[in-house]
């Protein structure tokens, strides 16, 4: 996967892995565009959910949504992933979990927070190169950079948050009936 790790350091599974990883569409920030697209779409019926549990009443609009969109894109890209040694004490493992499937996420996680490092190391955009597998493990990261990315932007932290745990939701590997996964990462 590269950064500062030689590509001896990871296992032909986990290079095949960070292969699977490069060729995963939809991109996140497609994804994150899709959306936004429902999000204003549902703005314009005045059906919308984030502002409910945000408690702010009134529908999205577009230049809010949008904003919340620009917000959550710029703290994804600049999140800084810490190593998997790390990260497995951040997310430990779980009571019901066994020893192999713990094992298995942090060699995972070790893939994504290399390929995420190797992005961000070029001048890329971790978004615009990796796909849902990668964010589901970045999401967890992003939740505590929200506040300060909402600073100066405009955007109502507690919407931003709103809309950054409904985009969250769309990561769901089984996804309930009607849920926005299928649309926002089609």
């Amino acid at each position: 996967p590269g950064g500062n790790e030689a590509e001896g350091d990871f296992t032909e599974a986990q290079l095949a892995e960070a292969e699977r990883l490069k060729q995963e569409v939809p991109r996140i920030d497609a994804a994150l565009k899709n959306f936004l697209s429902m999000k204003m779409a549902e703005g314009l019926t005045g059906a919308d959910a984030v502002e409910a549990e945000a408690g702010a009443g009134a529908p999205l609009d577009q230049q809010a949504a949008m904003g919340c969109a620009r917000t959550v894109l710029k703290a994804l890209n600049a999140l800084e992933l810490p190593p998997a040694p790390a990260w497995g004490q951040l997310h430990p493992q779980a009571e019901d979990e066994r020893g192999v499937d713990f094992m298995d996420r942090l060699a995972k996680y070790k893939v994504v927070q290399a390929l995420w490092q190797r992005c961000r190391a070029a001048g890329q955009k971790p978004a615009k190169l990796l796909g849902r597998s990668a964010l589901r493990f970045a999401f967890p990261e992003l939740r505590p950079a929200l506040a300060e990315a909402a600073a100066g932007t405009g955007v109502a932290e507690e919407l931003l948050r709103a809309f950054a745990e409904e985009f969250g939701r769309s990561l769901d590997a089984a996804p309930a009936a009607g849920s926005a996964s299928d649309v926002v990462w089609a």
